[in-house]
């Protein structure tokens, strides 16, 4: 028989038995556990990433010239340069989309204000991985219709990306390995380097990470000491701002129904109780002439200002009253807000009436200072030489609307004037010629009453940063959320320097004035609340605990020190546009553990480096990305998913922007991407549901991406019973483990199926890194502290094989993202249970090490079987014209080297068999990245 009929036969044949099943969707609500909880989810809900058609990234447009030099070496043009003419280009480009998006929405909406719109609706542009950009504010119409104009291919919401919640080393044999050199011998006879990840960068994009954790580097705090000693005791709630006090050499604190003062010279605490044991201080203020203290009752007694003169040793009440502001004090002067005074007050007026007063120690006197059309911001009066300091509210009837004036009181002369001040909001501190405020842009400005200028602190522009690393990324630090950490009321000005909270992430910020850049106090976040005085700084840990630190002003660079270290090398945070991606919810700092921690639990590759970068939504996550790639990670790990996965067309791998990016990562840039399945299986949440029960077609974005090792997650050990299954055994997939394969309808009507996960690794009641404060149970040894906690997820199973990765590329430098995904997959250990859910099986680092020394498969392979024959074309056609139904393996199956698998494929491989053709090319020709499509496909 001829091989042209033969073939005829065969295609015919299976034509026969095609057969298509219909594609599903579902709606996924709402999951607001999310990376980062402080993220406004209202503003996020109308945020959208626009694709634009006809654009290539720039991670192409290198590769291309890359391959191009390979081929025919350029006369003049470099790379950078070229890539720089190349984005020029593409920007000019962009402005264009950018003015043209807008035109549009200034229409839809009736409106001549362009420049407005541009800066309601334009967020960042994504050139690098991706070409796209966020647009926010505008409505579900609106997207509609921005879907039909010629230039966007695709409109999707910028999902909030959600987590996937180690002693999983010897499962994995990854114990094994470390006893050996990169030429296989044993490193501990050899003295050669041991594969432990040592020299590969690891990528975690995450929640962030405590770099201070022992596993993790071991960040040095600066020198603190910690002041109380167990004293304090806290027994009602004293969530306030002044809540302890700090000047020359003495600190006062609360505790009970009383004040304890240490001094720092003779290292002494001193206690003074109340005048009263129903009171209980919660806000106070000294200087070397009293203390003054606001109190209130245990038993409904109405609150009340307290003194207590140090020269005299006088304790006395100065008044009752219901509500008060901060106090400041300045000899024997005391200013204060109060709601009303005195002892008994008629209905008090509240704070939004406030009234301010003045009260002389030496005389007694209370003195009214000003009542009359005080500002809703005039809660913190400050006095300095001799001089109050305040807001008052006033009408500009140039602009038609109200502002606050600066207020100056003269103590000695009583006289009063005004200092205009543009958009100022709250007083943070005065000290004779300056005063430091916060205007409502938010902004934290200084003004000097001798220049009368007003400059900028804490710059949030990252790029003149001095901390560290600066931004590098394509696309990177320019999203912005509601929430900012210049708008905190807390500051101090020092000698030459000016501290500040950071509100939400709880650190103390300080400005070197002289260097015009600022850095870190504390690095661990959790200053609850914090007081300065020239230049020293306290502050109130979560705990109750005081801690006080020397800041040294004059040191080179003091401000700067290193934040990162040896295994913590580099980040960034994409949530608040800051350097230091410092974690506060624990689930980065778990994973950073499970990859390369060091301490009493070692990680994977425990000689890894780590680049972590803070997230919370999908295009910051585009952004992070394209900064890993810039700072050469060689592993990405991808312990998060987009919420809602593929519910739409528009969500399919071909359309949602961060599985593009991913796939346009690894085929361009070379990079592993190891991504979670999601934790969306039967008895799993629901997120991720695309059809049914969750036991198939539940994998979540952005684990969906083709050329991503997705990861499921499964047992340690055996288990008489968890919160998801009964008596499961080692290697069982969990039942919260998303499960496969993932089918939807193409741009072409057609239903396209995607073989996923890739692999399954230990990912349930795993034992890692966490933060002290951390929400976690702590592992149950008494080898570990609070420093160790134990969580369940994909995402904890996703690390185990960025960890592996890192591994491999140590004994392996030119291997590509395809050859390690290969490798892992035919050596993973198969444990009897469905391809839909463990992949090719639980992840053995060891025999992917080893296995047949990198050479993981013959091209034409087809089945898997490790040999070339005419059932290999068979399986290849099953695969063509029956959905997928016959096994096929991965690259092996592209027997052309094409880039693709289709028709051409077994017959290429029957012609080389029969025919004397071309014969098969070799698995890995330049021992680099090889670019098939299909590269979803589980091999045998």
């Amino acid at each position: 028989m001829r091989l042209p009929y033969l073939i005829t036969l065969i295609f015919c044949l299976f034509l026969v038995v095609v057969k298509l099943s219909e594609g599903k969707t579902v709606n996924n609500a709402l999951n607001t556990r999310v990376l980062d909880q402080r993220i406004d989810l209202n503003a996020i809900a109308n945020q959208y990433i626009v694709q634009f058609k006809n654009e290539t990234p720039l991670i192409k447009i290198k590769q291309l010239f890359i391959d191009q030099v390979k081929q025919k070496p350029p006369l003049s043009t470099d790379l950078d340069n070229y890539l720089q003419q190349e984005r020029l280009k593409m920007e000019q480009r962009y402005a264009e989309y950018k003015e043209n998006l807008a035109k549009v929405i200034m229409q839809l909406r009736s409106r001549d204000d362009l420049d407005k719109i541009k800066q309601e609706v334009l967020g960042p542009t994504f050139l690098f991985a991706i070409n796209a950009m966020v647009i926010k504010n505008i409505t579900s119409q609106e997207v509609q219709y921005l879907k039909t104009l010629p230039y966007i291919r695709n409109v999707t919401p910028n999902s909030v990306l959600r987590p996937l919640l180690m002693d999983t080393v010897p499962l994995i044999e990854a114990n094994r390995v470390w006893e050996f050199d990169q030429n296989e011998g044993l490193c501990a006879q050899s003295g050669k380097e041991c594969l432990r990840g040592k020299g590969i960068r690891v990528a975690i994009i995450d929640s962030g990470i405590d770099v201070t954790h022992p596993d993790l580097g071991g960040t040095q705090e600066r020198d603190f000491q910690k002041i109380n000693n167990g004293l304090r005791k806290i027994t009602v709630n004293a969530a306030y701002s002044q809540n302890f006090a700090l000047f020359g050499s003495r600190l006062a604190y609360a505790s009970e129904d009383k004040v304890l003062i240490y001094n720092f010279n003779t290292k002494q605490t001193d206690i003074l109780n109340t005048m009263d044991n129903n009171y209980q201080p919660v806000r106070m203020v000294l200087n070397d002439h009293a203390l003054v203290y606001y109190a209130v009752g245990l038993h409904d007694e109405t609150p009340a200002i307290f003194l207590y003169d140090f020269i005299t040793k006088e304790h006395y009440r100065i008044l009752k009253t219901r509500w008060i502001g901060t106090f400041d004090i300045e000899n024997e002067n005391v200013v204060f807000t109060v709601g009303a005074e005195g002892d008994e007050p008629l209905a008090p007026r509240g704070q939004d009436n406030p009234e301010i007063y003045m009260y002389n120690i030496t005389t007694k006197e209370l003195k009214l200072i000003e009542n009359n059309n005080l500002s809703s911001y005039s809660y913190f009066p400050q006095i300095s030489n001799g001089k109050i300091a305040y807001l008052k509210e006033d009408f500009d009837f140039v602009n038609n609307k109200f502002v606050n004036d600066l207020m100056i009181y003269d103590i000695l002369t009583q006289n009063k004037r005004v200092v205009r001040i543009t958009k100022i909001e709250t007083i943070k501190d005065f000290d004779r010629s300056k005063i430091y405020y916060t205007t409502s842009d938010p902004q934290d400005r200084l003004y000097n009453f001798e220049s009368r200028e007003s400059v900028v602190l804490f710059n949030a522009n990252v790029e003149n940063l001095a901390l560290d690393e600066l931004i590098k990324g394509e696309g990177a630090g320019q999203e912005v959320y509601p929430y900012r950490f210049v708008t905190t009321r807390v500051g101090y000005l020092g000698e030459n320097t000016v501290f500040k909270d950071g509100s939400y992430d709880k650190t103390i910020y300080v400005q070197q004035l002289n260097k015009n850049s600022y850095g870190l106090v504390n690095i661990k976040p959790n200053a609850e609340f914090f007081v300065a005085n020239q230049n020293k700084v306290c502050y109130d840990s979560d705990k109750f605990d005081i801690y006080c630190h020397d800041y040294n002003s004059g040191k080179i660079d003091y401000a700067f020190e290193k934040l990162f270290n040896e295994k913590v090398i580099g980040g960034y945070d994409f949530v608040t546009q800051k350097p230091d991606p410092r974690d506060l919810e624990g689930h980065g700092t778990s994973v950073a553990g499970i990859v390369a921690g060091y301490g009493p639990l070692k990680g994977v590759a425990p000689d890894a480096q780590l680049l972590i970068y803070k997230v919370a939504t999908e295009g910051q996550l585009i952004a992070a990305l394209e900064r890993a790639v810039n700072d050469n990670a060689q592993v990405i790990n991808l312990s998060l998913t987009t919420e809602g996965g593929l519910e739409s067309k528009d969500e399919d791998p071909d359309h949602s922007p961060s599985v593009i990016a991913v796939d346009n990562i690894v085929v361009n840039a070379g990079v592993v991407v190891v991504a979670g399945a999601g934790n969306s299986g039967p008895k799993g949440d629901s997120d991720c549901w695309h059809g049914g029960d969750g036991t198939s077609n539940s994998i979540c974005a952005p684990g969906i991406a083709r050329k991503a090792i997705t990861v499921g997650a499964s047992y340690k050990k055996d288990y008489e019973s968890t919160d998801w299954d009964q008596n499961p055994h080692v290697d069982m997939v969990t039942a919260y483990s998303s499960r496969g394969p993932e089918r939807w309808i193409d741009d072409h009507g057609q239903e396209q199926i995607l073989q996923k996960p890739d692999i399954i690794a230990p990912g349930s009641i795993i034992c890692t890194a966490g933060l002290d404060t951390m929400n976690g149970t702590v592992c149950s040894t008494d080898a570990f502290n609070n420093f160790y906690v134990s969580f369940n997820g994909t995402s904890a199973a996703t690390p185990v094989v960025s960890g592996a990765v890192a591994l491999l590329k140590q004994k392996y430098p030119n291997w590509g993202p395809e050859q390690i995904k290969v490798a892992l997959m035919n050596s993973a250990i198969d444990t009897g249970q469905a391809k839909n859910a463990q992949g090719s099986g639980r992840i053995n680092v060891f025999k992917a090490m080893f296995y047949q020394g990198g050479s993981t498969f013959l091209r034409g392979d087809s089945n898997g079987d490790r040999q070339v024959n005419i059932a290999d074309a068979i399986a290849s056609l099953s695969f063509l014209f029956r959905g997928g139904n016959a096994p096929l393996c991965s690259d092996a199956a592209d027997a052309n080297d094409d880039g693709q698998v289709d028709i051409s494929d077994p017959i290429f491989t029957l012609d080389s068999l029969f025919l004397s053709g071309q014969h098969l090319p070799e698995p890995f020709p330049q021992a680099g990245f090889d670019p098939t499509v299909n590269d979803d496909l589980i091999c045998q």
